[in-house]
Order: C-alpha cells, then structure tokens, then sequence
C-alpha cells in the first residue's frame, strides 16, 4: 500500500531497497518494566516537556539516520539525510545515502520524488492516514501522547539524562504496534524514534542537530521540477516500486 510504503518513520528506503539475508531480526526494543527503576514522575514530566516542546514550535530541521530492519532479517538498511517540518502538515524529508530520494507534502499533497529515475509519485496527503501509518505525527502535527499511548519506561538502559519510553496503542493500528522513543529528560527533545511494526520489522530513527527553523517558506514544501515524469498513486492504491 502507498501510505504503508512510506512508514518512517517513513520507512522509504524497505520500499525499493534489496533486502538482506534473513535471519532473526535484533530485538531494539525491551519490553516495559514496572516502575522501580523509573518513577511515574519522570515519565509524565518527560512526556509533558516533550509535548510542550513540539507544540510549540512552528518549524524545525534536523539531520536523520534511518535504519530499517525488515522481518526476519539479521541486519538493517541504513539511510542518512535531513528532514523540515512547518506546522501544520508540511515536511520535506531529503535522503542523500545511500540513494537520493524525496519526500515532500504542503499538508495537502504528498510527493515521492527519485531524481535518479527523474518520477515523483504524488498522492493527496490524508494526514488521519498517515499519522497512523507513521507514528510520528507530532512532527508535524499536534502532540497527543496520552490520547492515544499508555505510555511506561523501558526496561532498556538510556543513557544518562535520557528517558526511554515506550508507547503502546490504545486502538488497534494497521501498521505498528508500539513505539519507543529515546527524549531528553530536560529538553524534551526526541532523540530517536523506534517503530515496531505489525509486520515485524523495526524502523528506526536517530535524530541529530536539531533546531528551530522559522524560515521554512511555504514555497519549500511543494514540488516544483521540470522534466520528470508524474504519477498518480491514489491513498491505498499503488505499492512504490
């Protein structure tokens, strides 16, 4: 499905790239423990800076590490580039390695873009959709944890000054089914995201150079290139090649 191709955080890359051997998958995950090591205080006071964080900032940029590991495979695929968000619904995710890529949406229609191949995909953006397909949405949308998570540490070891939650879905989603994110106890700032899929794969996203972008034009979120090749992929439709 489109919108499951592009689960992310957007796994893009598992959409086109050769898979590895299969073996069993590495377990990044942890399971939640109880609260002994890791008060319900800090929890909430994480998820509480971390929402207060990303509501309010109205545009921000960040360089990205993405590695998705397919079910059954016993090594990941890696990709590196940086990412845009304005607020409401608009991002621009630029791969550079080890594939350049794009994708890009002004909140009302979503590109995929493969310079190489000189194609762009384009499809509208069903925000409901893709926020469930990607797990991410307080990137570019509204941050409502509590809404929509039970939300508890992980048994996992953070590192100092970090908090390692793990989110479980209230309702029944398509595409994942827990989440864990690495948040800067003090900041609130996300560090890395960790997608569990229903399928069984984990994609992962490491975060880095964060900042503030007030500058972000509308202009920067809609495609706009000569001489390539348009296709329309309407939402459920047409799997990526």
């Amino acid at each position: 499905m489109y919108y499951a191709a592009l689960l992310l955080v957007l796994a893009l890359g598992s959409a086109s790239a050769e898979e590895p051997p299969s073996s069993k998958a590495p377990d990044s995950f942890g399971t939640a423990g109880n609260l002994t090591a890791v008060s319900q205080v800090r929890v909430e006071a994480a998820v509480d800076r971390l929402e207060r964080r990303y509501n309010g900032l109205k545009g921000f940029s960040a360089d990205f590490v993405q590695n998705y590991t397919p079910r059954g495979a016993l090594i990941g695929l890696e990709y590196h580039g940086e990412v845009h968000f304005r607020k409401p619904g608009k991002m621009r995710w630029i791969y550079q390695k080890p594939e350049q890529k794009e994708i890009l949406s002004d909140g009302i229609k979503l590109w995929l873009y493969k310079p190489l191949e000189k194609q762009v995909i384009v499809s509208d953006f069903d925000r409901e959709t893709l926020s469930q397909a990607s797990g991410i949405s307080f990137l570019w949308g509204k941050a409502e944890l509590r809404r929509l998570f039970d939300i508890a540490p992980s048994a996992e070891e953070a590192p100092t000054g970090k908090l390692r939650l793990v989110l479980t879905t209230k309702k029944e989603q398509r595409y994942y089914h827990r989440i864990v994110f690495l948040v800067d106890e003090q900041s609130g700032e996300v560090k890395e995201v960790t997608v569990h899929e229903v399928s069984g794969g984990i994609n992962a996203l490491r975060f880095a150079k964060s900042r503030e972008n007030k500058d972000l034009k509308d202009a920067y979120f809609t495609f706009s290139a000569k001489g390539v090749e348009v296709k329309q992929a309407p939402l459920g439709g047409a799997t990526l090649p």
